[in-house]
């Protein structure tokens, strides 16, 4: 197993390997999902594990920092706060930011 925190502090930096962000992002501990959610260049699978997450936590923390086809689709979230974290987040194509503020 990896040591989570080391493997986030890498993620972080973009400097981390994909199957770390694997392991993260099925780890038990929501803190440490949500914060591999604010990690950039994150494998597509893991973005879609991140964000399905039952933690809404998570899914607004990946809202607020990922890609703009991600953050189209969570723009469509059924939570309020995800849709909020959308449009703040400066990726989000203007269409769907249109979306995430009703």
């Amino acid at each position: 197993m990896i040591q989570p925190l080391a493997a986030l502090a890498l993620l972080g930096e973009g400097a981390g390997r994909p199957e770390w962000a694997r392991l993260v992002a099925a780890d038990p501990d929501a803190g440490r999902r949500e914060r591999l959610a604010a990690c950039p260049g994150l494998p597509a699978d893991v973005a879609e594990t991140l964000a399905a997450d039952p933690d809404i936590r998570v899914v607004v923390e990946l809202a607020l920092w990922t890609t703009s086809d991600m953050a189209a689709r969570l723009a469509e979230h059924p939570h309020a706060e995800a849709r909020r974290a959308v449009a703040a987040n400066e990726a989000t194509p203007p269409s769907a930011g249109r979306v995430a503020h009703r």
